[in-house]
């Protein structure tokens, strides 16, 4: 797995489990050689050898993951909201359509500029360079074709796939960011799971904002600035960028618990580390996130 790597000097300019610039404080980490960012590579990764010919598990690569996903339990943050039936009964809005998201059956997954092109743009390795399932938010479809959100440069990159080369499923969670109220909302079928105030970026570091999705639910070290799982997303800091990799933007945890509610990150958004770990457990892959 990919693991942090610390940044150099860096200037405020246009330049995804960051996995995240935009973790630390800018009034602390913003220093040259302090800011250490999850680094997450982008299709010029080259798979594991032999490389993953067959869809990877989550019981098989995340294995404690899986386990407290099975045994998930509706965290009591916020209530659960009224059944379906008494919703309607009441006029109440019915809950979202279940969002459909694509897993990758081919160990280099190929990506299509257009839904009838014959041949590919660029391919993404399967497994991830966190070792997690290639997945992907999909959008709509054209005849054999689907169009997929991309976790690439520029932020709302968009590609096509073959249906035949993934695996269809669908997800009934999304989370909601809203940066103006720092406030992060995780909802299924409508329903609110939790909702919990974050840290979101500095104005020199801006969380971006638009339509991603959940692309790896990465381990982390418990007692350091990310806390014990970030939840990386297909996000690309707006600020921070280098040769050797690139800065994606995560839902994770923090060692500085104080921070949450502030605009002070470097991008990401920041869970106090009981509540990220909640979210860790539960969240599927290719879960949309909006950012607004």
């Amino acid at each position: 797995m990919r693991r942090f790597a610390s940044l150099a000097p860096v200037v405020c300019a246009l330049a995804f489990i960051i996995v995240a610039a935009g973790c630390g404080d800018v009034s602390r980490d913003a220093r040259a050689g302090s800011i250490t960012p999850i680094v997450a590579r982008d299709s010029t990764w080259a798979p594991p050898n032999p490389p993953a010919t067959t869809l990877p598990r989550l019981e098989d690569l995340q294995p404690d993951l899986a386990a407290a996903a099975n045994a998930y339990q509706v965290p009591g943050v916020v209530p659960p909201t009224a059944d379906a039936g008494a919703a309607l009964s009441t006029g109440a809005a019915p809950a979202p359509p279940p969002v459909p998201v694509a897993r990758s059956m081919l160990a280099e997954l190929p990506i299509y500029a257009g839904s009838a092109d014959a041949s590919p743009a660029r391919r993404l390795g399967n497994p991830t360079e966190f070792g997690s399932p290639l997945t992907l938010l999909v959008l709509g479809s054209e005849g054999p074709s689907l169009q997929v959100v991309l976790p690439v440069r520029p932020n709302g990159a968009v590609g096509w796939v073959r249906a035949s080369d993934v695996e269809l499923t669908s997800i009934d969670d999304r989370i909601d960011i809203d940066l103006t109220a720092r406030m992060l909302t995780w909802t299924r079928a409508g329903a609110p799971l939790m909702q919990h105030a974050v840290a979101v970026g500095a104005p020199s570091s801006p969380t971006p904002v638009g339509l991603f999705f959940v692309t790896d639910v990465v381990r982390e070290d418990a007692a350091g600035q990310y806390g014990p799982w970030a939840v990386a997303l297909s996000a690309y800091s707006d600020t921070f960028r280098s040769s050797s990799g690139d800065y994606r933007i995560a839902i994770h945890g923090t060692n500085r618990p104080d921070s949450i509610g502030k605009a002070v990150s470097q991008g990401c958004a920041r869970l106090p580390n009981d509540v990220v770990t909640t979210l860790a457990a539960g969240v599927p892959l290719g879960t949309p996130v909006t950012i607004h």
